[in-house]
């Protein structure tokens, strides 16, 4: 009699650790997707980073030139070498003269209605 119970609670317990082990499972399953997703935003995150990082590099590269460093210093410093003389002329203003539309003739007739009746 012994061994007819044992064999049901031998099959009870292997379901149970059964059904533990699948929930375990399911649930690094889950974990493992959001760790994914984590380092998928990371990623795209550092890859701009990165692209930032050479936009940079490239703006600090342009900086340390001679003729723009010489430009800083004249233009937004208004530095000036011993012995010269910096002329600063006044905003060009594009004025256009467009031609103003001429008068249309006027017709006696009109001018006759415009005094009578206007």
């Amino acid at each position: 009699m012994i061994t007819k119970i044992s064999k049901p609670i031998i099959l009870l317990l292997f379901i149970i650790i059964s059904v533990i082990f699948y929930t375990s499972l399911d649930n690094n399953v889950a974990k493992l997707r959001e760790s994914q997703s984590n380092v998928d935003i990371l990623e795209s995150s550092v890859s701009d980073q990165e692209q930032e990082i050479t936009q940079l590099q490239s703006k600090l590269e342009s900086s340390q030139n001679q003729i723009t460093q010489e430009k800083v210093l004249r233009d937004e410093l208004l530095l000036q070498k011993e012995g010269e003389l910096i002329f600063k002329l006044p905003a060009i203003v594009d004025v256009s003269i467009s031609p103003s539309p001429s008068p249309t003739p006027v017709t006696p007739w009109e001018e006759w209605q415009e005094v009578l009746f206007n």
